[in-house]
């Protein structure tokens, strides 16, 4: 085979599956230990819909008020 040409090989087994990381041990001087992740976009956006459930129920809250 020319150089740069190489045949691939390997196994599927993903099933599409999507998985995000929740943390991960790190290992120093003073021994392991777990380090949870932060996924600032899912705690953005979980604001932003308790934000729009709370506006939205004040805003029934006042129409029936009104009547």
């Amino acid at each position: 085979m020319p150089p740069g040409h190489q045949e691939g090989h390997g196994g599927g087994g993903g099933y599409g599956v999507h998985v995000k990381a929740v943390g991960v041990f790190v290992v120093d001087a003073s021994g392991a230990h777990w380090q949870p992740t932060l996924d600032l976009n899912r705690v953005i956006l979980g604001g932003q819909l308790v934000g729009a459930v709370v506006v939205t129920a004040l805003a029934l809250a006042w129409a029936v008020k009104r009547r």
